[in-house]
């Protein structure tokens, strides 16, 4: 026989209210009937019914997170971060991965709006000429390094424009002046501000930009590896590449070992995250840190304030110049 409220209640010796106030983790019930009530829930085994919790309270008690992949440190990250956020709270996460789809975006984006879930957070939207955010007015929803098309929900980004500029300005510091850029997907905001912060950079060092050196990436390695092939096979190479993110600068690294170019001496490199992998490789990767997990957790706990009847405004975290051992000033 399945155990109910009721069950847990009688046993405890309270109301039925008390026991689904401990469940749904409100304030308003003291330690000792908390704690009472959990170690009756956990000797019974008793699993609360999703479908009744929804019944009794009008809502699901599930946030929407849809991100880009699962394969990814940009993602993993931003996840970490919304499941902190999340945790010790009544919501549960329910995860939809796009696989940087626009098509699967507008799926989930239609599908999970207020039948699935409370609320949503969409990590690196698209850019769309139709603003498909807004096919979930219905419900809270927070975009995560969105600076796109003007939406009228919060959004929780990084200086992309800064973080760029600043990174070229070191680059030119060492004293380059032949730079590569290579972009991310060019419909996300993130990507368009970080090209803007780098032609910002060069444009005020009075350094010429060759459009043959910008180069359209996916955010992919391969993507960083195609490039670099055609461009490290010039007879008039570049002295530097700055890569839209550092997946696409272990991608150019790849290349640059192949082909025997050495990194720094030939070659600096830079790129845009700080995943894991750009502090542990020889040469380490000189990038641009992204807080990526204080963005998820803020856009979790963002959510939950929507959620609970508040007001937020959007927020922009700074970025920060990591120096390693993938630049050095040009051979002269």
């Amino acid at each position: 026989m399945k155990l109910t409220i009721s069950d847990i209640a009688r046993k405890a010796g309270v109301s039925k209210t008390t026991v689904s106030r401990v469940l749904n983790k409100r304030p308003d019930v003291d330690d000792d009937t908390r704690k009472k009530i959990l170690k009756i829930i956990e000797e019974l085994k008793y699993l609360p019914s999703h479908t009744a919790k929804c019944l009794s309270t009008g809502k699901r008690n599930l946030i929407g997170l849809i991100v880009p992949s699962l394969s990814t440190y940009f993602s993993l990250e931003i996840i970490r971060g919304v499941a902190e956020g999340v945790s010790d709270t009544q919501y549960e996460l329910v995860l939809y991965t796009t696989g940087l789809s626009e098509y699967n975006e507008q799926i989930y984006l239609r599908a999970i709006n207020g039948d699935l879930v409370d609320g949503i957070i969409v990590v690196l939207p698209r850019d769309h000429k139709e603003n498909y955010l807004h096919s979930a007015h219905e419900i809270p929803i927070i975009a995560v390094d969105y600076s796109g098309i003007e939406i009228q929900y919060p959004r929780i980004t990084a200086t992309n424009v800064m973080g760029a500029y600043e990174g070229t300005k070191y680059l030119i510091s060492l004293g380059h002046k032949r730079i590569g850029f290579i972009t991310g997907l060019m419909d996300l905001g993130c990507s368009q501000e970080r090209l803007q912060g780098f032609i910002q950079a060069m444009e005020e060092a009075g350094l010429e930009i060759d459009e043959s050196l910008i180069g359209n990436g996916y955010f992919t390695r391969i993507s960083g590896e195609i490039i670099a092939k055609e461009w490290l096979s010039r007879t008039i190479k570049p002295t530097a590449i700055f890569c839209s993110n550092d997946e696409m600068a272990l991608g150019v690294m790849d290349v640059a070992e192949n082909l025997n170019i050495k990194v720094p001496a030939e070659l600096s490199l830079m790129g845009f995250d700080d995943i894991n992998e750009a502090r542990i490789r020889k040469p380490s990767l000189t990038t641009i840190k992204q807080p990526l997990f204080e963005m998820g957790n803020r856009a979790a706990i963002g959510l939950i304030n929507l959620l609970a009847g508040q007001s937020i405004q959007s927020q922009t975290l700074e970025t920060q110049l990591i120096t390693r051992e993938s630049c050095a000033p040009p051979i002269s």
